[in-house]
């Protein structure tokens, strides 16, 4: 019988493919091993950061931020920790005083902020303050909205409706006036070298969103010294320089109130509107069926303590 003989070089390739096959199965089983430590990083990771696998930073709340200008302390301010008492991881506050020294209310004493100016009424300082303020609150990546309040700003909505309403809101709320609807005492104010389309006329207390309140940082150096003796000149700066760098304030920002000031019953029209110390019936009724968050002036002497239920009890 003949018989068929296998080449000598077979059996080298019969080892050549075991010592592959050997490589190859070593390789899978590193892949396999590596491929499941990384499953058991990634899911260890999911649990320490919840199940979405955002690090914490991405999934905290929004926060609603609250600058005040003030004297010292404020007003009303066991009215302020009253509202805040439960809600402190809601908000960012910051405080610029004219006398910090006699700042001593819990919400308001860690929250000063370094960089203050001078301020006097009606003045430029007001605007640098404000500035100072918002470039403080804003340095919290969760604060998307800052309201600005003085000593004598009360809330007359409750918390959570005010929150719902400004915290993760894309247009800032101003009550203003352009051009072709300013009253003619409020464009002779106008600083000469603005042109009279741009001139905008505002209230001081507004709520404005950081998209907003970074243009007017980045661009507060061109245009600040313009207003140097501007007559108040915080009520025209921020929508003005707004109107300068193109954002369209029509669609961007609401004509809406933020803080309730009764001009219409002052004795000093057009100077200083009412400051409320003894709260009548009328004046309850007038808060409830405001449609602003916010109200202004009450004394540090106001009853308004005695109300407050009373007046945030409408929602």
């Amino acid at each position: 019988m003949l018989r068929i003989r296998q080449p000598k070089s077979s059996s080298l390739l019969s080892g050549t493919r075991n010592k592959v096959l050997f490589v190859l199965l070593s390789l899978i089983l590193i892949l396999s091993a590596v491929r499941v430590l990384g499953l058991v990083a990634i899911s260890s990771d999911m649990r320490h950061h919840g199940d979405s696998g955002k690090p914490p930073a991405e999934q905290q709340e929004a926060k609603l931020g609250f600058i005040f200008l003030t004297r010292g302390n404020h007003n009303q301010g066991k009215l302020w920790e009253t509202y805040l008492a439960n809600n402190m991881h809601k908000v960012a506050i910051k405080v610029h005083p004219k006398h910090p020294d006699a700042i001593s209310q819990s919400f308001l004493v860690p929250n000063i902020i370094d960089d203050r100016v001078d301020t006097a009424w009606g003045e430029v300082g007001l605007i640098r303050a404000t500035l100072n303020l918002l470039k403080e609150v804003f340095r919290d990546p969760n604060v998307n909205m800052a309201v600005l309040l003085s000593e004598a700003c009360i809330p007359i909505k409750p918390f959570e409706f005010v929150y719902n309403k400004l915290a993760q809101s894309e247009k800032s709320w101003f009550i203003w006036q352009d051009a072709d609807h300013m009253l003619p005492e409020f464009m002779e104010r106008r600083v000469e070298t603005i042109p009279k389309a741009m001139w905008m006329h505002h209230a001081q207390w507004m709520a404005i969103t950081r998209k907003h309140a970074e243009l007017v940082l980045e661009f507060s150096s061109e245009y600040l010294p313009m207003f140097r003796g501007s007559f108040t000149s915080d009520e025209h700066f921020f929508l003005t320089v707004l109107n300068l760098v193109g954002v369209d304030v029509q669609s961007e920002v609401q004509d809406r109130c933020v803080t309730f000031t009764n001009w219409r019953d002052s004795a000093e029209k057009g100077i200083h509107p009412v400051t409320y110390t003894n709260l009548t019936v009328a004046d309850v009724q007038k808060f409830r069926a405001s449609e602003c968050l916010f109200a202004r002036k009450f004394s540090v002497e106001s009853d308004v303590g005695v109300h407050w239920n009373e007046i945030l009890s409408q929602i």
